[in-house]
């Protein structure tokens, strides 16, 4: 074992790293996609990038240091100038001098980042995302959706905890108009890695109860303006695209714009834009209305002007009309009078002589029946005793029939016979069923009366 041509490791990184340095003396720019980032409490940004082939599987990767002393000057210019924080997915153009430490290995310390290439590749992230919106046929189907004429059921997608929130809210219930809204909030978060699945999840509840509201608004408001990415999301478009209701988006602040504001039906800055967006749109339908109350009072007065002047003219024909008419209702009626008048003259004559020649008749008539009647009363008179004294012999044979069969149904002549009656509790007995063996009962005989006790009884 020749020990002497053996190295330590450390000896052999050392020559590694003193190689490294030779061969790759300067900086380089570099294009690779974030795959870590992570901070530390002292200020350093450890990064780990990586470059993948077109299955998205990687072919190479390295552990990238942004020391302190650079990295906060780094992330300021990058958020003012790309409106993003420094974060996983993103692919930079980085300036990087190549390092091996002894004990730590190789890493790539990075001097500076390219922002415009990371705004070309938003840029081209978004493209995709539009592309493939336009491809599904789904871009412009909620911006074709049109507004109704007055918005005040407001389904509300925000988080409660963000100012965009309070803005709006305050804005519609300050309104000059005096317009009442009704707004419902389905929260939702609208920064980190939950934004996606939760404004999804926002929406589709929203879309279960469609009938209850007249738009959907998304609000932001607040927060960073990195936090925006989580907007230039495919599943949130796509939705929010073929949405049935008008969607509504305030989200962004004034130079910024996602994929979520190409794809709403509306979309303005802010949270605050969006509530005066729906003030305004129905300010135009309360002054539309105005006006078209103003024109029907104008052509109400007109109308009625014009229709009391036809009034006042058909009145005074009337008049005229109704004083011709009653005055020759009159002369008719004098006719009339007179006609009736004579008609009844020598109805009454007429009837008189009637009358007269029916009373002879009458008086002779009846002097006949009275005649006929007279006789038939004598002859009843005649017929009346004897037919009641056949009816009282024979009524008074009818009595004395009767007193006979109640004298021989009187009880003492029965018991007299040899009948008895025997009673219990007062009651005649009149069946054997009635008898109870060891039972005592009232014996009744022509002579008195005694108690006897049951033994036994014979059917």
């Amino acid at each position: 074992m020749d020990v002497e041509n053996t190295l330590t490791l450390h000896e052999l990184n050392s020559i590694a790293g003193f190689g490294i340095r030779k061969v790759l003396p300067d900086t380089y720019w570099v294009i690779g996609e974030l795959n870590e980032v992570r901070t530390t409490a002292n200020g350093h940004c450890f990064v780990e990038l990586v470059e993948k082939d077109k299955g998205s599987i990687p072919i190479a990767k390295a552990r990238g240091t942004i020391w302190a002393t650079n990295y906060a000057r780094l992330r300021h210019r990058f958020v003012s100038e790309t409106g993003r924080e420094i974060s996983p997915g993103m692919k930079v153009r980085v300036n990087v001098s190549v390092e091996f430490h002894e004990l730590y290995g190789y890493s790539l310390n990075i001097h500076d980042i390219d922002s415009s290439y990371t705004l070309g590749d938003l840029y081209l992230r978004r493209r995709e995302i539009i592309a493939r919106l336009n491809q599904a046929g789904v871009m412009d189907m909620n911006r074709e959706l049109p507004l109704p004429a007055v918005i005040q059921r407001i389904a509300l997608i925000s988080s409660p905890t963000a100012a965009g929130y309070g803005d709006f809210c305050a804005q519609l219930d300050g309104n000059a108009a005096g317009i009442a809204f009704d707004i419902t909030l389905f929260p939702a978060a609208m920064q980190g890695e939950r934004v996606e699945a939760e404004v999804i999840s926002a929406l589709d509840r929203v879309s279960e109860r469609c009938d209850d509201y007249d738009v959907v608004v998304l609000v932001r408001g607040g927060g960073a303006t990195s936090d925006l990415s989580a907007f230039d999301s495919f599943e949130i478009a796509f939705r929010i695209a073929q949405f049935p209701l008008p969607v509504i988006s305030g989200i962004g602040h004034e130079r910024d714009r996602t994929v979520v504001d190409e794809v709403a039906g509306v979309s303005v800055k802010t949270p605050t834009a969006a509530a005066q967006h729906i003030i305004t749109h129905d300010m135009t339908f309360v002054t539309r209305l105005d006006g078209i109350a103003s024109s029907l009072a104008g052509s109400m007065t007109a109308r009625l002007s014009r229709e009391q002047l036809i009034l006042q003219g058909s009145m005074a024909t009337l008049a005229r009309v109704a004083t011709g008419v009653i005055t020759d209702g009159q002369s008719r009626l004098q006719r009339v009078q007179s006609s009736i008048e004579h008609r009844m003259s020598v109805s009454l004559h007429a009837s008189s002589a009637r009358l007269a020649a029916l009373a002879s008749r009458l008086a002779a008539q009846a002097s006949v029946r009275r005649a006929a009647c007279s006789s038939a009363l004598d002859r009843i008179a005649h017929a009346l005793p004897l037919a009641a004294g056949a009816c009282l012999t024979s009524a008074s044979g009818r009595l004395r029939m009767m007193s006979g069969i109640i004298d021989s149904a009187d009880p003492g002549k029965v018991l007299g016979r040899g009948y008895s009656i025997i009673r219990s509790q007062g009651k005649a007995v009149r069946s054997t069923v009635a008898f109870v063996p060891g039972g005592r009962y009232e014996v009744e005989v022509a002579d008195g009366k005694t108690d006897i006790i049951i033994d036994k009884i014979s059917q």
